[in-house]
């Protein structure tokens, strides 16, 4: 990984032309050996060179990229990944939006009690560090009683107990989710995922959508 480290450093100081998901590999290499300043560094030198088609963080102290989901997600990085599952379609829609002008928006069909988790972004952050996570919601014949939500997790300590802000069911309007949490002494990384977990209750066919927009984690004295 020093290796890479050093051609990244060239290929990022000569100038050489590439797409913004050849580097993609690196990024998940220093996420899995935990190098995650560097892995911080590496992103904001992609974004600020391939700004017409990486999205940044923000605005203000906003730790997450794309939090707004203004443009689609690319699938890689520090932006968001949304993975194929049979069943669900997430995308990011321009009809539905709490603000800006778009949303993204996940839609079930009816599915066997279907336990998700595809959709999900890594954050670098502090140790230490009190953050405030918030993000709005509205979904439309959620079934069941166990609906979608968000949750944030430490990815190298599986054994820590995930932040979860409220389910939502039903038909609901824009909802706001909010929750404070300090990280471990040794966290560096978070990942904000959205979830449906699988209900206990019959019927347990799943089916509904959800919107997601505004979503944003900033840090707080």
């Amino acid at each position: 990984l020093d290796a890479a480290a050093d051609v990244w450093a060239r290929l990022r100081d000569a100038g050489f032309a590439f797409e913004p998901a050849a580097a993609f590999r690196y990024l998940d290499a220093l996420i899995e050996h935990r190098r995650i300043a560097e892995l911080d560094a590496a992103w904001t030198a992609l974004a600020a060179r391939h700004a017409d088609k990486l999205p940044r963080r923000g605005p203000g102290e906003n730790l997450l990229v794309n939090g707004d989901f203004e443009t689609a997600p690319v699938n890689g990085g520090l932006d968001w990944r949304v993975m194929e599952t049979p069943g669900v379609v997430a995308r990011t829609v321009s009809s539905v939006f709490y603000s800006g002008g778009r949303s993204l928006e996940i839609a079930f069909a009816d599915t066997e009690n279907i336990s998700y988790g595809q959709v999900v972004q890594f954050v670098p952050v502090r140790p230490r560090t009190r953050y405030r996570f918030t993000a709005y919601l509205r979904t439309a014949g959620i079934t069941t009683d166990s609906g979608p939500r968000l949750q944030i997790h430490e990815p190298h300590d599986p054994a820590s107990p995930p932040v979860t802000l409220p389910q939502v069911l039903g038909k609901t309007s824009w909802t706001a989710g909010t929750a404070e949490f300090v990280t471990g002494p040794q966290t560096t990384l978070l990942t904000v995922r959205v979830v449906r977990l699988p209900s206990e209750k019959f019927p347990r066919e799943f089916r509904g959508a959800v919107w997601l927009d505004h979503l944003s984690l900033v840090p707080i004295p």
